[in-house]
C-alpha cells in the first residue's frame, strides 16, 4: 500500500516571517504505519515547505500514485481551523483527476466534528477521530 501524507500549498500563516513547522500529525501517523505495516510505502509531500503550487502538487501525486492520501494536522502548526477550507479545496482538486484515490482527513477540529465534516465535504472519503 502506498500512503501519501499531504500538506497542500497554503503558504505561511505566521506574520513574522516564513515559518514552516513540520506536520507533527503526519510524523506520528507515519511512525505508526511503519511499525504496524512495514510493507507500506510512505511518502510525505509538504507543498508548503517545498513551496510547490497546486500544479506541482498534482504532479507529485501522479508521480507517487498513492493508494490513499491523508491530509490532517495537529493544528498548532497551521493556524487552528483556517486550514480546513484548504483541505476541502485540495480534496476537490484531487478528486477531479483521481476519483478512485480515497482521501482521509483528521486532526483536532475534524475529529471533534467528523460527521459534519464528512457531510459538508463529499470529497473526503474518511475522517479519523481519536488519533
Amino acid at each position: 500500500m502506498k500512503v501519501l501524507f499531504l500538506n497542500p500549498p497554503f503558504g505561511s500563516w505566521v506574520y513574522w516571517g516564513n515559518h514552516k513547522a513540520i506536520n507533527v500529525a503526519h510524523a506520528q501517523m507515519a511512525a505508526c504505519l511503519r511499525e504496524w505495516m512495514p510493507e507500506a510505502d510512505i511518502k510525505a509531500l509538504d507543498c508548503r515547505a517545498l513551496e510547490l503550487d497546486e500544479g506541482q502538487m498534482m504532479q507529485g501525486i501522479r508521480d507517487f500514485a498513492p493508494d490513499i492520501i491523508y491530509m490532517g494536522d495537529a493544528f498548532q502548526m497551521t493556524g487552528t481551523m483556517t486550514i480546513i477550507p484548504k483541505y476541502q479545496r485540495t480534496a476537490h482538486v484531487i478528486k477531479q483527476e483521481f476519483k478512485d484515490i480515497p482521501i482521509c482527513t483528521g486532526g483536532f477540529y475534524i475529529a471533534a466534528r467528523y460527521k459534519e465534516m464528512l457531510a459538508e465535504t463529499p470529497d473526503f472519503d474518511y475522517a479519523i477521530a481519536g488519533e
